[in-house]
């Protein structure tokens, strides 16, 4: 909207509140509701009449002493009065129907003046925001006015190391993906340098370092841990081409390019007897293809397979992926994948480090149990209190089946070091899943058991899984829910566990019981450690 346009508007309000004015005079002129045709006779001038409804009004109580009658047609004669301005327009004299017409034209053209010096500030701006070729995306962009409170959040892509914020005169403001500033009308520019991707792959029975980003010519020491006696073994790192690098658990290099890294072990627990015939297909058939199979929920390297784009692999009920990779004529590198499930109850194995100690836990989600949540009609992005109770389960047989070998593998800790312990082994064994994937609408609640099976989900999700672990392990858990129109719009939610004391702990207190808050989408926070900007919750029991 322009000034213009505003001083247009004004003029147009200022032209019918003249019209209703001048129409108010000109009919209490005429005849009044006494009958008569004076304008100021001893009825009409008596301060005890109001307009009534005739029977009372609707409260049933008369406002005045004289009898209502119907009003004649758009006004009560006489007594129709501006009331929120206290101006009884049949009484009003010229002088000051033409002070109130200035008064008006003042306001609108102070008005008009005060808009058209800072537009930004009353009207507001879409903020203009750029990323350079390694920002994926920007969250937080949109309309502002001058002085709103900004939070803008810079997605990096794997390859790239974000260098800040910077204005157009070139000038840092952040060097922090996060940033957050009081909006002016000015280019904000995210930027980033190239760096080296190091991803690592791994086969089951190994916990490894995480995959990321590293500044060109950073050292780099990727870190390969076995689970102790009876467990896979770890056999070396690995290129992608097959050609051994080193056979030490710890392998240090400089990081000059992307690269992709794969520790290798003896693990062949994903073998069994069930057959799967697969395949994969390119367009037209590339040169130097490699072939492997991975698990499909974890991402663990399964075996390498080869070059062959067909084959039969025989193994244990769940989901899998075959990826290939070739080279075309001209140089390009393709990848190509399919999808494969096996029917049957679900057998795996999670490795976890809490407390600079590895742990581990054999699992069979049964398929009855996981059919039954993964089918249910349940209102995956639920409104209510009593929708999101529907996603609590701690009584299925594969939850407390759980919940029994976490309870074997930390049998002789305390409660606060179970919970520390349990808590790492949700926050290392899935991974932040974004609901926009899955859903139109952007929400998608998860049971429990679909969440540790697909080793996947966002805050609500893991958040569950853990209130719902501990509280078939016997503790008194709660959900605590952030919601989005209290926070900007971003919600969150997170788990709280009720224990005697956790040191420096934040929690809730809720019926005389202390409720520690809990971190389900950090690999790193502990029990009782929270996030500052969260500060109230409403919260869910779970019994």
């Amino acid at each position: 909207m322009t000034a213009g346009t505003i001083l247009v508007a004004g003029i147009i309000a200022l032209l019918a509140v003249v019209a209703i004015c001048v129409l108010v005079r000109d009919r209490a002129n005429g005849r009044s509701s006494c009958g008569c045709n004076c304008k100021s006779c001893s009825k009409c001038s008596s301060s005890n009449v109001t307009i009534d409804e005739g029977d009372g009004g609707r409260d049933g109580n008369r406002r005045g002493t004289t009898p209502a009658k119907p009003l004649p047609t758009l006004f009560q004669i006489h007594y129709i009065s501006i009331r929120r301005y206290g101006i009884m327009a049949s009484s009003m004299n010229g002088a000051q129907f033409l002070m109130l017409c200035a008064t008006i034209l003042a306001l609108g053209v102070i008005g008009t003046l005060v808009l058209n010096s800072d537009p930004d500030y009353f009207i507001g701006f879409e903020l203009d925001v750029t990323g350079d070729e390694g920002i994926e995306s920007i969250d937080g962009t949109g309309h502002y006015c001058t002085d709103d409170f900004v939070v803008l959040y810079a997605n990096v892509r794997d390859g790239y190391v974000f260098e800040g914020w910077y204005d157009e005169d070139g000038d840092i403001l952040c060097r922090d993906e996060e940033f957050d500033f009081f909006a002016e009308n000015i280019k904000y520019y995210a930027k980033t340098t190239r760096g080296a991707y190091v991803e690592i792959i791994h086969m089951d029975g190994l916990i490894t370092s995480d995959s990321q980003t590293y500044r060109l010519g950073d050292s780099v020491t990727a870190m390969a841990l076995t689970c102790g006696s009876g467990m896979p073994s770890f056999k070396g790192w690995y290129d992608e081409d097959g050609k051994l690098l080193s056979k030490n658990q710890s392998y240090g290099f400089v990081a000059k390019e992307d690269v992709r890294l794969i520790a290798m072990s003896d693990s062949r627990f994903f073998y069994g007897d069930e057959r799967l015939d697969w395949k994969v297909s390119f367009g037209s058939t590339p040169r130097n293809v490699s072939v492997s199979l991975y698990d499909g929920y974890s991402g663990d390297l399964v075996e390498n397979l080869g070059g062959s784009l067909y084959g039969t692999s025989y193994l244990i009920p769940g989901k899998y992926v075959v990826k290939a990779t070739g080279t075309m004529a001209d140089g390009t590198t393709v990848t190509e994948s399919s999808e494969y499930d096996i029917a049957g109850d679900i057998k795996r194995m999670y490795y976890w480090l809490s407390d600079k100690k590895t742990y581990h836990v054999e699992w069979t989600a049964l398929e009855d149990d996981y059919l039954r949540f993964t089918n249910s009609k349940a209102e995956r992005s639920p409104y209510t209190e009593h929708e999101e109770e529907e996603f609590i389960d701690t009584s299925s047989r594969s939850i407390v089946s759980l919940a029994d070998a976490l309870s074997k593998v930390t049998a002789g800790m305390t409660s606060l070091e179970r919970a520390d312990c349990v808590l790492k082994f949700v926050q290392r064994c899935t991974e932040y899943g974004y609901d926009d994937l899955i859903a139109d609408d952007g929400e998608y609640w998860k049971y429990p058991l679909e969440t540790i099976v697909q080793r996947q989900g966002d805050c609500e999700d893991t958040a569950l899984l853990y209130a719902c672990l501990m509280s078939a392990m016997g503790y008194d858990t709660v959900m605590l829910i952030y919601d989005g129109y209290e926070y900007s719009g971003i919600g969150h939610a997170a788990a709280g566990v009720a224990l005697d004391y956790v040191p420096d702990g934040s929690y809730y207190r809720i019926n005389g019981q202390k409720y520690y808050y809990c971190e389900t989408t950090s690999d790193v926070m502990v029990v009782g450690e929270d996030i500052d900007e969260y500060e109230s919750a409403r919260y869910m029991f779970i019994v």
